[in-house]
């Protein structure tokens, strides 16, 4: 008999375990399901959305023409209106850039008329210049008009020929949508290079959300004039003793006087180069250039 009841007892357990065991089960496939349903109601949501605005748009067009044109433009505005988010948000990335003023054939961030001005050579694929692009960019945007940043490119043949490409895509957007352009092409590039020569995920996309449609940035890229002024970038880099990247210079666009910067410095740094240039200045000195030759070519171009 006690073997009896124990047998029984045991055979309760199991059947309690089994049974805790399948609620729990039941309990995971309904956490599973619930979460598939939230899934699908969130894609469904944004079908429903975008299906609502194509037919809020169609429902406009048709009261003009034929249903099929009506569809068709409906939804060509929707991208475009997506197109246009893009494009706002790129550009929201550089500020301080101005397409009035700037001298053709130049990339400048910040005033035009500043005193200062740093020049920097540089190359889209450089890891180093991917880390020094935002210490301009900040001094620029925090020194009150006092100073601006000017983009020479220096495509180096390691990391050619996606850097090359980059450049020459950079002129492109320049020439067809200005200056401010150029810098959001250039943040965004900055932002999003694998550097080494591996270039950007999309660079036709990035240039198509600026508004350049990649038949026209193709047919710009083919220019010989658009690769001639990367290439006379080049050439004024190697005057001035350019052998890598980034190299820059500050000048004092009042005196002629410059600060040498080599290489991707800190913050800290080019902000004593900066103040070693106003101290020269109220003092009446000159600083003496480490080579006059690239002081003279760096300062020429600011001057012309």
């Amino acid at each position: 008999m006690a073997k009896q009841q124990m047998k029984n007892g045991s055979t309760n357990k199991a059947a309690l375990f089994l049974g805790a065991g399948c609620l729990v089960l039941g309990i995971g496939a309904i956490g599973g399901v619930a979460y598939t349903v939230i899934a699908q109601e969130e894609t469904s949501e944004k079908v429903d959305a975008l299906t609502d605005n194509v037919s809020a748009l169609v429902k406009l067009q048709q009261q003009q023409g034929d249903p099929a044109e009506a569809a068709k433009a409906a939804i060509n505005e929707h991208f475009e209106a997506e197109r246009m988010q893009k494009r706002d948000a790129l550009l929201k990335s550089a500020p301080a850039a101005q397409d009035e003023g700037v001298p053709d054939g130049k990339h400048l961030y910040g005033n035009p008329d500043a005193r200062f001005t740093l020049v920097e050579f540089s190359d889209y694929e450089c890891p180093f210049c991917q880390r020094f692009h935002d210490t301009p960019k900040e001094i620029v945007e925090s020194s009150g008009g006092n100073v601006n940043w000017e983009y020479l490119h220096f495509p180096l043949n390691s990391h050619n020929p996606t850097s090359m490409n980059l450049s020459v895509a950079s002129e492109c957007v320049s020439e067809e949508l200005g200056n401010q352009a150029f810098w959001a092409f250039t943040n965004e590039v900055f932002e999003t290079t694998g550097g080494g020569g591996r270039g950007v995920p999309d660079m036709e996309g990035l240039v198509e959300s600026l508004g350049m449609s990649p038949a026209d940035l193709s047919a710009c890229m083919s220019d010989p004039d658009m690769v001639q002024r990367v290439q006379a970038d080049m050439e004024k880099g190697g005057q001035a003793g350019v052998t890598g990247t980034p190299s820059s210079f500050i000048v004092d666009n009042e005196t002629g006087d410059i600060e040498v910067i080599s290489g991707a410095q800190p913050i800290e740094n080019v902000m004593q180069k900066l103040r070693a240039l106003v101290e020269r200045s109220r003092s009446g000195e000159t600083g003496q250039p480490e080579d006059a030759a690239q002081a003279d070519t760096v300062a020429g171009d600011e001057a012309s």
